[in-house]
């Protein structure tokens, strides 16, 4: 695996991510954001010496996102958006 994107998810891990771990990118709709869960993740994965990125889209003026961002309207800016981070990770060293 050379990278991890979190596409609303569901929960936490239960265990610290190892040293070296891969790219994770958490994509966070119009709700989900208001949790500090993510940046915890965002945190947790940084100090591990990883790199770790949120996409949260209302911070970027990107409203009306549900639960499954790939199904909405504007999933095709959404899918670009990752498709530019994953480029900007490949082949970074971890």
């Amino acid at each position: 695996m050379r990278a991890a994107v979190l596409v609303e998810p569901h929960g936490l891990p239960t265990a610290a991510p190892p040293a070296g771990h891969p790219p994770v990118l958490t994509v966070l709709g119009d709700n989900i954001a208001a949790s500090a869960l993510w940046r915890e993740l965002e945190q947790a994965l940084t100090d591990a010496g990883g790199t770790a990125a949120i996409l949260d889209l209302p911070a970027l003026g990107i409203a009306g996102n549900s639960h499954n961002p790939m199904m909405d309207e504007n999933s095709d800016e959404i899918a670009a958006r990752i498709l530019d981070w994953l480029d900007e990770v490949r082949g970074q060293d971890w």
